[in-house]
């Protein structure tokens, strides 16, 4: 009688394991994550130190426009460096009252001693010129 019966138990044997292996898992909740772990996972160089690579030896100090017999840009450059600056080159980009980008000017200035500072004033043509923003300096 076990001989008929061992076939049986083999299936539902069978049959039970079948049912654990495909119910599905109950899960544990996810794990909540503190500030600090979050910021890790999402941005982990953002702690890093920022160098921007810029001119050290020229400062631009003003820069302001005239629009009476002409239009001219006109501002100031300090030489802060310990050497002379044989040729300094800035460029300006240019924008009008509502700040919309109107072009560009390029200003060069030579011969620079160090520590001295100097007016440059160079004629444009945007008319409408009421702001500059610094967008290169270059020196040798």
């Amino acid at each position: 009688m076990l001989f008929m019966m061992l076939p049986v138990i083999v299936v539902i044997a069978g049959g039970v394991f079948a049912i654990q292996r495909s119910a599905p898992k109950k899960s544990k909740p996810p794990k909540t994550l503190t500030n600090a772990e979050l910021r890790a996972m999402i941005l982990p160089d953002f702690n890093q130190p920022i160098t921007l690579e810029s001119n050290q030896d020229l400062e631009v100090t003003e820069v302001h426009f005239e629009h009476s017999g002409g239009n001219v840009i006109i501002g100031n450059v300090r030489n802060k460096g310990s050497h002379q600056i044989v040729e300094a080159t800035m460029v300006f980009e240019l924008a009008d009252p509502s700040n919309s980008e109107i072009g560009a000017v390029t200003v060069k200035e030579t011969d620079l001693a160090p520590g001295t500072s100097r007016t440059f004033r160079m004629p444009i043509e945007e008319a409408n010129a009421t702001y500059a923003l610094v967008r290169e300096v270059a020196t040798r």
